[in-house]
């Protein structure tokens, strides 16, 4: 035998495998061959080594794991022979068209309510701007004495633009009454009162040649306000008030201090 084949029987020997016959005829060799004499030395010695360390028990057993899942594979195995539905996975039914249908149309009907409520602040603000633009203006009110405006003359009917006065109803040749059923205008130094269908309901007496118009202003439906003023008054502060009285045709007239 060669010594390759020796080094096998030592190790063999360490695990108690060789028959009686065999471990004589190892010592024999052992006895005449160093190499293997040395080797089974060494191997002797790291075998007592690790005999001699502590036994370590694992956390675990890594056989019972293995057993356990052959265990539950076989018992699967089984139940699969005695019910071939048991283990199959269930079959999914398509989704009908109509619930596919009622979600996505759900869905639009979301986003629809969520861009509405998006544009009723915008559509709110639009409406508010337009009311504003087209609500019609207010005449303003002025509250300034007529006597501190300056006199223009006497005009006729017509001549160029009216200035409206304290009563937003009132300049100086010009006037309509609060509910617009009379006019009032200097025509030929008189004051010529008109009624909706442009008739003539009344004419003044000839105004004074020395005397401007400084304002008119209806006070209420039937009376009119007509302020006279000097032409050659520098300070402004003089002249004379008529009230003209349409339904009984009559004037009044009073200083205007």
């Amino acid at each position: 035998m060669t010594c390759e084949e020796f080094r096998e029987w030592i190790q063999r020997e360490l695990d108690h495998d060789l028959t009686q016959s065999e471990a004589q005829e190892l010592d024999q060799h052992v006895r005449s061959c160093p190499n293997c004499a040395e080797e089974k030395a060494a191997l002797l010695d790291v075998s007592s080594r690790l005999d001699d360390l502590p036994y370590v028990t694992p956390r675990f057993s890594l056989t019972e794991e293995v057993m356990k899942k052959i265990d539950a594979e076989d018992q699967r195995d089984e139940r699969t022979k005695q019910d071939p539905e048991a283990d199959r996975p269930p079959i999914r039914i398509k989704e009908a068209s109509f619930h596919r249908k009622r979600r996505w149309w759900l869905g639009g009907s979301t986003v629809a309510a969520g861009i509405a409520i998006l544009m009723i602040p915008l559509l709110s603000s639009i409406t508010q701007d337009h009311s504003t633009q087209v609500q019609p203006q207010k005449p303003s009110i002025s509250t300034k004495d007529p006597r501190d405006q300056p006199s223009m003359g006497i005009q006729s009917k017509g001549d160029g633009p009216q200035k409206m006065g304290p009563g937003g109803h009132a300049s100086r040749n010009q006037a309509t009454s609060p509910n617009g059923t009379y006019q009032a205008t200097v025509q030929n130094q008189a004051i010529v009162i008109d009624n909706q269908s442009g008739e003539e309901v009344y004419r003044s007496k000839d105004l004074s040649s020395s005397a401007d118009v400084a304002q008119m202003k209806w006070q209420d439906e039937g009376h009119l306000s007509v302020w006279l003023r000097p032409k050659d008054d520098k300070k402004e502060q003089g002249g004379d008030i008529i009230i003209i009285d349409v339904s009984s045709k009559t004037e009044t007239k009073r200083p205007w201090k």
